[in-house]
């Protein structure tokens, strides 16, 4: 059955002209019978393949959600790792700095020692080593000599 409905449209210059919508399509339906049975064992399969599938899906999904599971707690287990790093580089960082502290207080000694021991080396040339020999005392006789008094 087709039916036409006409619809008032003001046109652009004539305000009085009906306009008519396009007729509307019916849409054929199908007879029962036969049909009816093929169609329901075609549902019938379709419902069976879509079951399968879903079974397929939700194996799928439990095997998913296990591995998502097993990757939060990985994931976790390295966030403690890295905070457990973190930590440890942050105790070896004031440490490597105390450590820089101490050599640069043991440079300065040293340098300190050596100015001070040079202060006090005496070279003393043409003076022959002897065995068993007073060091000290022949040191004091020769200053003696040069000193001024």
């Amino acid at each position: 059955m087709l039916t036409t409905i006409m619809t008032w449209r003001p046109h652009p210059r004539e305000h009085d002209v009906p306009c008519l919508t396009p007729p509307l399509r019916e849409v054929p339906q199908k007879k029962l019978g036969d049909e009816a049975e093929v169609s329901n064992a075609a549902v019938l399969a379709a419902v069976n393949n879509l079951s399968t599938t879903i079974q397929e899906l939700s194996a799928q999904l439990k095997i998913n959600t296990v591995r998502i599971a097993e990757t939060a707690k990985n994931a976790e287990f390295k966030a403690k790792e890295i905070k457990d790093f973190k930590t440890k580089t942050l105790v070896l960082e004031k440490e490597v700095t105390k450590i820089g502290t101490e050599n640069t207080i043991l440079k300065e000694q040293i340098l300190e020692l050596g100015h001070h021991k040079s202060r006090w080396n005496l070279k003393l040339c043409g003076l022959k080593e002897q065995e068993d020999e007073n060091t000290r005392e022949s040191v004091s006789q020769i200053l003696l000599k040069i000193a001024p008094r």
